[in-house]
């Protein structure tokens, strides 16, 4: 989410300093009798101000991400402290040290003034539209105050959620064992579980995991069991009509299990994983 931020604020950083540069080269070709000194002053403290308040408005756009509690606040506020700060340096850069690197390296060749060929297009589309806007200013005053309205209207009409329910069509369930369990005893408990769960004939296929892999990256006990439940599609499903059905339906056959929690969640990028977990089941069986 850090780097989110500085990849989302990237633009916007840059973004100031190119203001004022271009302020400040607009200002020493339109006013050659001045000073380069003196045209880089008035030219920094003409948008100096409006430009120090736009990038306070963006910041403030973010202080409601600094309020945010639990699972959302982790997630979000390093991408708020990302754009706050790099934003802050921005300003920093654009007020203090552009106009300085200007003073000292930015130049004009003596002669004509040559006009940029993409700017005087855009220009020449804007300056219309912004004549038409001032001479009919009331009519562009309703026009945006109808889509200020319709703006505050979606939101009650489109909802809000913070993280979109995923499907994955699968199923992690985690038995936690007592931690003084032999490793025998807890093979008998997973394949237990294992039966149990295989009752329901909306599963295809489970895999199951005692104690940690190989390589340790999860440092977990023989008392940690995890099964991969692999479901069938939904048009097949007999015993609940929705996954979170399904989930009580399974919690309410497996609490008999005594000493035993149980987690239920799912995977995620199922295809990957599965095809590993398939490919290892054959080559474990066949080998």
């Amino acid at each position: 989410m850090l780097l989110g931020g500085l990849a989302i604020s990237i633009g916007m950083m840059v973004d100031a300093t190119v203001v004022m540069v271009e302020n400040i080269y607009r200002h020493l070709e339109e006013h050659r009798e001045h000073s380069t000194r003196a045209a880089i002053l008035v030219a920094a403290q003409e948008i100096g101000r409006p430009m120090f308040f736009a990038i306070l408005i963006i910041i403030a756009v973010f202080l409601p991400v600094f309020t945010l509690q639990g699972i959302e606040g982790k997630l979000f506020k390093p991408l708020a402290y990302a754009v706050t700060f790099s934003m802050i340096g921005s300003m920093l850069m654009a007020l203090c040290m552009a106009p300085m690197l200007c003073a000292l390296w930015l130049r004009l060749k003596k002669g004509e003034v040559k006009r940029n060929p993409i700017i005087r297009f855009f220009k020449g589309i804007y300056v219309p539209v912004l004549e038409w806007a001032i001479r009919h200013r009331y009519l562009a005053l309703t026009i945006a105050a109808l889509l200020l309205v319709w703006s505050f209207a979606d939101v009650f009409i489109l909802g809000s959620e913070f993280l979109p329910t995923i499907d994955e069509g699968n199923m992690l369930v985690r038995a936690t064992m007592p931690a003084s369990i032999s490793l025998s005893r807890a093979i008998e408990v997973s394949s237990q579980i294992e039966k149990t769960l295989r009752q329901f004939p909306e599963v295809e296929t489970i895999v199951a995991k005692i104690g940690r892999a190989e390589l340790g990256g999860d440092p977990e006990s023989v008392s940690n069991d995890e099964l991969y439940v692999r479901l069938k599609p939904k048009a097949q499903w007999t015993t609940a009509r929705t996954k979170d059905e399904l989930v009580d339906a399974m919690r309410r056959r497996v609490e008999g299990f005594p000493g035993v929690k149980f987690n239920f969640s799912q995977v995620i990028q199922t295809r990957s994983i599965w095809k590993l977990i398939l490919t290892a089941t054959r080559l474990r069986v066949t080998g």
